[in-house]
């Protein structure tokens, strides 16, 4: 078995779990406004993809909130979190 077959194995063996997580780490979200220009229609659609590591789990978090250096960066992103479902 050479290299190249060894990584997709190993995502396949890792994917299922790692999914549920980032199904419950990240929120797309979608802004569009609509406006009429005279008598043209327009548009504008904004997406944006939140991320909170947290809430699926994929950091642990020590007593200072801090879960390490990736615990760091995220907490350095912001403090606002996402709402639960």
């Amino acid at each position: 078995m050479g290299a190249g077959a060894l990584a997709p194995m190993a995502m396949s063996m890792v994917y299922p779990q790692l999914k549920g997580m980032l199904e419950a780490s990240i929120r797309k979200v979608t802004v569009q406004v609509l406006w009429k220009d005279g008598s043209t229609e327009r548009d504008l659609t904004v997406i944006q993809y939140l991320t909170n590591p947290q809430q699926g789990g994929l950091l642990a978090v020590d007593e200072t909130g801090a879960g390490g250096a990736a615990g760091a960066m995220a907490g350095s992103a912001g403090k606002g979190g996402l709402p639960h479902q």
